[in-house]
């Protein structure tokens, strides 16, 4: 029986190993940043290109000190303006807070002020049942009336969303 026998690939030279190496990253890298290992230079590509990014962020209406007075060196005025838009920004802002708390309060008089209406109502419905001697309708009124606000009187009345 004959042994099978593997195929070797020749063995390279120098010069085809080097050849070999520079069609990998490495070639690419040599080739693109001027170095090679035959000039005995060994400059990596990351210690001659240096990458540096500064990233800032602020929040609020207002720029920086550095970035306000940026501003003004590149348009006069420009920071007078920015102050005046920020200052308008808050006095609006304040305005809106004011107006939906007021608003909130004549909701709640104005409920107040239509519960009461209705309640006056049902006790004069049940006031006239009564006269009218039907006391179950005058009972079933009054009962209901009561009972529904009582709760709204001591707890106040909730928005649910």
């Amino acid at each position: 029986m004959k042994k099978p026998t593997q195929k070797r690939p020749p063995a390279t030279t120098g010069t085809e190993a080097d050849q070999h190496s520079k069609n990998g990253i490495e070639g690419k890298l040599e080739r693109e940043s001027g170095t090679s290992r035959q000039s005995g230079k060994k400059h990596s590509l990351s210690s001659r290109v240096q990458k540096i990014e500064v990233q800032q962020q602020f929040s609020g209406p207002l720029p920086p000190p550095g970035h306000l007075s940026d501003y003004e060196a590149i348009l006069p005025g420009a920071a007078e303006r920015i102050l005046r838009m920020a200052e308008n920004a808050q006095n609006h802002s304040a305005y809106m807070d004011r107006c939906i708390v007021e608003a909130q309060i004549d909701d709640q008089k104005r409920g107040m002020r239509y519960g009461l209406v209705v309640l006056l109502l049902i006790i004069a419905l049940a006031t006239y049942f009564g006269i009218k001697e039907q006391i179950w309708m005058a009972g079933l009124l009054l009962s209901t009336a009561v009972l529904g606000s009582i709760p709204v009187f001591v707890r106040g009345r909730t928005h649910t969303s």
